[in-house]
């Protein structure tokens, strides 16, 4: 199970347990029913402080843990749920186009996939819209350094990203076409679309879509290419 804070973001106060004859967290570290409750009660509490990272909550929403796909294992080799942002663009002639998308590749500790400008120790990965292949991936392996990294292989497993075509991705776009097809009152959308173990599911979109993720990824800044496309 995975448990969330019911207002939250950035994937602050998360927690994710393995039910059987004895509980696990994410890590493989056994836990207890109590010490569950404790760590969402003290996180509750903690709401509504006026941290932007922790907006007023009253509850938390607990869902199944979704898996990555096993054919991301290489890219994805722990138990988080990394996903694709697509970012979708609808224009005034209805014609609809995906002008970034870009994987958000969470290391094996990690709970989630939430970048975070790099202070998480996740990665961002750009992707060749064409065919679904990375390309060599952004961040920091030390998240206390300053500068943003470009990374050729994953940290934990090894593997060459740009050696890496994402499965099932013509099935991961038309998830993200679909989507914006049914909210055509949004004429762009960032969708977070994940590859899990029954295949493409849409996790949210995001009006924000945070613009950084394109211009880290490609390495090249996107104002002027975003100002093209929106005067259409």
């Amino acid at each position: 199970l995975v448990l969330k804070l019911a207002a939250g973001s950035y994937g602050v106060g998360m927690a994710s347990i393995q039910v059987s004859d004895t509980l696990t967290d994410h890590l493989g570290n056994a836990t207890s029913p109590n010490d569950l409750l404790q760590y969402c009660l003290t996180t509750l509490s903690q709401t509504g402080s006026g941290q932007r990272d922790l907006p007023s909550a009253r509850c938390y929403v607990i869902q199944e843990h979704m898996l990555p796909h096993a054919s991301l294992q290489p890219v994805m080799p722990g138990l988080a749920l990394g996903t694709f942002r697509i970012v979708t663009y609808v224009d005034r002639r209805d014609f609809l186009s995906i002008p970034f998308a870009f994987a958000k590749i969470p290391r094996q500790h990690s709970l989630n996939d939430n970048f975070h400008h790099g202070t998480t120790g996740n990665l961002l990965c750009g992707i060749h819209i064409s065919d679904g292949r990375l390309m060599d991936a952004r961040g920091r392996i030390d998240p206390t350094t300053v500068f943003i990294e470009r990374i050729e292989r994953h940290p934990d497993s090894g593997f060459r990203f740009q050696d890496f075509f994402i499965p099932q991705w013509q099935a991961v776009l038309e998830a993200a076409r679909r989507a914006a097809r049914a909210f055509p009152e949004f004429r762009t959308v960032g969708w977070d679309v994940a590859l899990t173990t029954t295949g493409p599911m849409i996790l949210e979109g995001n009006w924000h879509y945070d613009p950084d993720g394109p211009q880290i990824t490609l390495d090249r800044g996107i104002k002027s290419e975003i100002r093209s496309l929106f005067g259409t």
